[in-house]
Protein backbone atom coordinates (compact mmCIF):
# COMPACT_ATOMS: atom_id res chain seq x y z
CA UNK A 1 0.00 0.00 0.00
CA UNK A 2 1.54 2.98 -0.91
CA UNK A 3 -0.76 6.04 0.56
CA UNK A 4 -0.63 6.53 3.95
CA UNK A 5 -3.70 6.08 5.94
CA UNK A 6 -3.70 9.18 7.88
CA UNK A 7 -3.39 11.34 4.52
CA UNK A 8 -2.30 15.06 4.37
CA UNK A 9 -4.07 18.20 4.42
CA UNK A 10 -6.23 17.21 1.76
CA UNK A 11 -7.77 14.82 4.38
CA UNK A 12 -7.59 11.17 4.74
CA UNK A 13 -7.19 8.35 1.77
CA UNK A 14 -8.33 5.74 3.78
CA UNK A 15 -11.76 4.09 4.40
CA UNK A 16 -13.40 2.58 7.31
CA UNK A 17 -15.52 -0.66 6.87
CA UNK A 18 -17.23 -2.18 9.79
CA UNK A 19 -19.43 -5.18 9.90
CA UNK A 20 -21.83 -5.92 12.81
CA UNK A 21 -24.44 -8.05 13.93
CA UNK A 22 -26.72 -8.08 16.71
CA UNK A 23 -25.00 -9.28 20.57
CA UNK A 24 -25.87 -10.07 23.77
CA UNK A 25 -25.81 -8.96 27.19
CA UNK A 26 -23.38 -8.92 29.37
CA UNK A 27 -25.19 -10.75 31.66
CA UNK A 28 -25.27 -13.52 28.93
CA UNK A 29 -21.60 -15.34 30.46
CA UNK A 30 -22.24 -18.44 28.79
CA UNK A 31 -22.65 -16.67 25.39
CA UNK A 32 -19.56 -14.41 26.45
CA UNK A 33 -16.96 -16.34 27.11
CA UNK A 34 -17.78 -19.27 23.98
CA UNK A 35 -17.51 -15.68 21.98
CA UNK A 36 -14.73 -14.41 23.42
CA UNK A 37 -13.14 -17.91 22.30
CA UNK A 38 -14.69 -17.62 18.82
CA UNK A 39 -13.25 -13.72 18.26
CA UNK A 40 -10.30 -15.07 19.45
CA UNK A 41 -10.13 -17.47 16.45
CA UNK A 42 -11.97 -14.89 14.29
CA UNK A 43 -9.91 -11.97 14.70
CA UNK A 44 -7.08 -12.57 17.61
CA UNK A 45 -7.94 -11.79 21.20
CA UNK A 46 -5.92 -7.95 21.20
CA UNK A 47 -3.84 -9.35 19.19
CA UNK A 48 -3.19 -8.87 15.08
CA UNK A 49 -4.23 -12.63 14.32
CA UNK A 50 -6.63 -14.93 13.33
CA UNK A 51 -9.34 -15.51 9.70
CA UNK A 52 -9.88 -12.10 9.26
CA UNK A 53 -5.94 -11.04 9.59
CA UNK A 54 -4.82 -13.57 7.62
CA UNK A 55 -7.17 -12.86 4.72
CA UNK A 56 -6.92 -9.26 4.89
CA UNK A 57 -4.08 -8.17 6.21
CA UNK A 58 -1.76 -11.21 5.53
CA UNK A 59 -3.12 -10.55 1.83
CA UNK A 60 -2.48 -6.74 1.49
CA UNK A 61 -5.85 -5.94 1.31
CA UNK A 62 -6.13 -3.54 4.76
CA UNK A 63 -4.32 -1.69 6.89
CA UNK A 64 -5.90 -2.39 10.21
CA UNK A 65 -8.32 -5.03 11.05
CA UNK A 66 -10.01 -6.59 14.31
CA UNK A 67 -13.44 -7.79 15.70
CA UNK A 68 -14.62 -7.83 19.08
CA UNK A 69 -17.46 -8.65 21.18
CA UNK A 70 -19.51 -5.14 22.69
CA UNK A 71 -21.81 -6.75 25.36
CA UNK A 72 -23.62 -4.67 27.31
CA UNK A 73 -26.33 -3.74 29.81
CA UNK A 74 -28.42 -4.19 27.20
CA UNK A 75 -27.70 -6.45 23.89
CA UNK A 76 -24.65 -5.07 22.20
CA UNK A 77 -23.04 -6.10 18.81
CA UNK A 78 -20.20 -8.57 17.52
CA UNK A 79 -18.26 -5.63 15.15
CA UNK A 80 -15.37 -6.08 13.12
CA UNK A 81 -13.64 -2.98 11.83
CA UNK A 82 -10.68 -2.45 8.72
CA UNK A 83 -9.17 0.31 7.19
CA UNK A 84 -8.32 0.11 3.92
CA UNK A 85 -8.12 1.71 0.28
CA UNK A 86 -11.32 3.10 -0.51
CA UNK A 87 -11.38 1.03 -3.86
CA UNK A 88 -10.98 -2.11 -1.54
CA UNK A 89 -13.94 -1.56 0.52
CA UNK A 90 -16.28 -3.21 -1.02
CA UNK A 91 -14.20 -6.22 -1.00
CA UNK A 92 -13.25 -6.05 2.52
CA UNK A 93 -16.76 -5.65 3.25
CA UNK A 94 -17.35 -8.86 1.64
CA UNK A 95 -14.70 -11.03 3.08
CA UNK A 96 -15.51 -9.56 6.24
CA UNK A 97 -19.44 -11.27 6.15
CA UNK A 98 -18.04 -14.15 4.33
CA UNK A 99 -15.03 -14.94 7.04
CA UNK A 100 -18.19 -14.76 9.31
CA UNK A 101 -20.49 -16.81 7.40
CA UNK A 102 -17.61 -19.12 7.37
CA UNK A 103 -18.20 -20.05 10.91
CA UNK A 104 -21.70 -21.63 11.12
CA UNK A 105 -20.32 -24.57 9.53
CA UNK A 106 -16.78 -24.59 10.66
CA UNK A 107 -15.63 -27.71 12.66
CA UNK A 108 -13.96 -25.96 15.25
CA UNK A 109 -11.42 -28.31 17.03
CA UNK A 110 -10.42 -28.75 20.92
CA UNK A 111 -7.11 -27.51 19.82
CA UNK A 112 -8.19 -24.53 18.14
CA UNK A 113 -10.47 -23.74 21.42
CA UNK A 114 -7.07 -24.50 23.67
CA UNK A 115 -4.96 -22.24 21.80
CA UNK A 116 -7.64 -19.33 21.82
CA UNK A 117 -7.99 -19.33 25.69
CA UNK A 118 -4.68 -19.40 26.24
CA UNK A 119 -4.29 -16.61 24.31
CA UNK A 120 -7.22 -14.61 26.13
CA UNK A 121 -5.57 -15.70 29.27
CA UNK A 122 -2.23 -14.59 28.98
CA UNK A 123 -3.26 -10.98 27.18
CA UNK A 124 -5.79 -10.81 30.38
CA UNK A 125 -2.37 -11.51 32.62
CA UNK A 126 -0.45 -9.02 30.80
CA UNK A 127 -2.88 -6.27 31.03
CA UNK A 128 -4.25 -6.62 34.69
CA UNK A 129 -0.65 -6.47 36.49
CA UNK A 130 -1.18 -3.26 37.81
CA UNK A 131 -3.27 -2.23 41.06
CA UNK A 132 -5.09 0.10 39.54
CA UNK A 133 -6.38 -2.63 36.15
CA UNK A 134 -7.11 -4.92 39.19
CA UNK A 135 -9.28 -2.66 41.03
CA UNK A 136 -10.96 -1.50 37.49
CA UNK A 137 -11.50 -5.07 36.46
CA UNK A 138 -12.95 -5.58 40.10
CA UNK A 139 -15.25 -2.61 40.58
CA UNK A 140 -16.79 -3.15 37.29
CA UNK A 141 -17.59 -6.83 37.80
CA UNK A 142 -19.17 -5.81 41.23
CA UNK A 143 -21.05 -3.19 39.63
CA UNK A 144 -22.17 -5.93 36.65
CA UNK A 145 -23.23 -8.33 39.14
CA UNK A 146 -20.72 -10.66 39.09
CA UNK A 147 -18.70 -10.06 42.24
CA UNK A 148 -15.62 -8.41 42.60
CA UNK A 149 -13.69 -11.53 41.92
CA UNK A 150 -14.95 -13.08 39.78
CA UNK A 151 -11.62 -13.01 37.61
CA UNK A 152 -10.12 -15.48 39.69
CA UNK A 153 -12.46 -17.60 37.92
CA UNK A 154 -12.32 -16.27 34.19
CA UNK A 155 -9.51 -19.01 33.58
CA UNK A 156 -11.80 -22.15 34.75
CA UNK A 157 -14.99 -20.52 33.28
CA UNK A 158 -12.72 -19.77 29.79
CA UNK A 159 -11.18 -24.15 29.87
CA UNK A 160 -14.79 -25.23 30.01
CA UNK A 161 -15.52 -23.66 26.79
CA UNK A 162 -15.56 -26.53 24.10
CA UNK A 163 -15.87 -26.68 20.19
CA UNK A 164 -19.43 -27.13 20.73
CA UNK A 165 -19.87 -24.19 22.49
CA UNK A 166 -17.88 -22.11 19.91
CA UNK A 167 -20.39 -23.41 17.08
CA UNK A 168 -23.30 -22.70 18.82
CA UNK A 169 -22.01 -18.96 19.31
CA UNK A 170 -21.43 -18.72 15.68
CA UNK A 171 -25.05 -19.68 14.96
CA UNK A 172 -26.54 -17.62 17.57
CA UNK A 173 -24.76 -14.34 16.27
CA UNK A 174 -23.16 -14.62 13.24
CA UNK A 175 -26.25 -16.31 11.05
CA UNK A 176 -27.00 -13.15 9.69
CA UNK A 177 -28.82 -9.37 10.57
CA UNK A 178 -25.09 -8.43 8.93
CA UNK A 179 -24.68 -3.89 9.21
CA UNK A 180 -22.39 -3.08 7.05
CA UNK A 181 -21.28 1.10 7.52
CA UNK A 182 -18.20 2.12 5.27
CA UNK A 183 -16.87 6.27 5.42
CA UNK A 184 -14.63 6.23 2.67
CA UNK A 185 -13.23 10.19 0.79
CA UNK A 186 -14.44 8.01 -1.98
CA UNK A 187 -17.80 6.96 -2.12
CA UNK A 188 -17.48 6.58 -6.02
CA UNK A 189 -15.78 3.40 -5.81
CA UNK A 190 -17.46 2.01 -3.30
CA UNK A 191 -20.66 1.30 -5.85
CA UNK A 192 -24.46 1.83 -4.88
CA UNK A 193 -24.83 -2.17 -5.75
CA UNK A 194 -22.70 -2.93 -2.15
Amino acid sequence: MSRPITGDASGPVGAGVIVAVPGMTLAELDDRLAMMVLDTIISGYRLPRGWLHTELRGKRLVYVVHAYNWAAPVPGAFVAYAQCEPGKAALVARIIRREFRRTLSYPFSRAEVEEAVNMILTAELLENQSARALAMQAALDELYGFGFDFRKTLEKRLRAVGPEDVARVARKYLSGGYVTTVVTPAPEVFGAKE
